[in-house]
């Protein structure tokens, strides 16, 4: 609703707010790295659920 409203900034700030899946996250991790994983300001609440808090600092995963 919000991107049709012409508010695209809007949308993706609500859009960050919404948890992406640890699968997602991970992908976004191997495909982009860590470190513009954490600047895109995702929600990734469930990732480090499963992963662990410092999930994104752990090369291992």
């Amino acid at each position: 609703m919000l991107r049709r409203a012409g508010k695209e900034k809007e949308a993706l700030e609500l859009s960050k707010t919404i948890p992406i899946s640890p699968a997602v996250a991970a992908l976004f991790k191997k495909r982009f790295g860590p470190e513009m994983v954490k600047k895109c300001g995702f929600n990734m609440a469930e990732a480090e659920a499963k992963f662990g808090p410092n999930w994104l600092n752990d090369t291992m995963q």
